[in-house]
């Protein structure tokens, strides 16, 4: 992806960031988890927090003295 493609970024809302912390919340790993389980829930963790991300700045205001 090149920095172009960043201005073409889907829209994030409140509500799919609901429902997918809701669906894979931040938490450590059980202890009766495998390494692959521990892994997969990594990398969906860090979908939702590249979306977190892109919602915080897509909903950014500039507060600018006029």
């Amino acid at each position: 992806m090149t920095f172009e493609d960043e201005d073409k970024f889907p829209r994030v809302t409140k509500t799919l960031l609901f429902e997918l912390e809701t669906r894979f919340p931040n938490q450590c790993p059980r202890p009766d988890d495998t390494e692959r389980e521990i892994w997969m829930a990594v990398g969906r963790r860090q979908v939702v927090d590249l979306l977190k991300e892109k919602f915080d700045e897509q909903n950014k205001t500039v507060l600018t003295a006029e």
